[in-house]
């Protein structure tokens, strides 16, 4: 996940604290009679939304407003992916820091960058509809 995250974000295609700025969104729906465990959810929704409009979901949410609070102060900078996980009765938050992003940040995206970027949602949706955890059983 973290991988399409940095992709969807693309700090070398945007303004320098986009990452700073926004959120990788995904929105979980719970799958009735799942075929496998694996398959437990459906992707409803990607995104990725200013943290202005995180804030609203977070509030949309009913989430306690302790830890929207405690979301607001943590910001971690131009260097840090955060990643924004809404499902019933779940509210998780990802963070991953990115080592050497101004060289990333100077490089220009190509045809095939642009082209994986456009992509990231369908193929996100993908892994997720097919209960695909090939890339977690792979860091085991």
């Amino acid at each position: 996940m973290w991988r399409m995250a940095l992709w969807a974000l693309s700090p070398n295609a945007f303004a320098k604290d986009k990452l700073a700025t926004h959120c990788f969104v995904l929105g979980l729906d719970v799958r009735l009679d799942p075929p496998s465990p694996a398959q437990l959810f459906r992707l409803r929704e990607i995104a990725v939304l200013p943290r202005t409009r995180v804030h609203e979901l977070l509030q949309e949410q009913d989430t306690a407003q302790h830890h929207i609070d405690d979301w607001l102060k943590d910001e971690r900078g131009d260097n840090t992916a955060q990643i924004v996980v809404f499902a019933p009765g779940l509210l998780r938050f990802l963070w991953f820091s990115i080592r050497d992003i101004g060289d990333r940040q100077n490089k220009e995206v190509d045809g095939l960058g642009r082209l994986v970027m456009d992509n990231v949602p369908a193929a996100l949706q993908a892994a997720v509809e097919i209960g695909d955890t090939s890339n977690n059983e792979a860091l085991n």
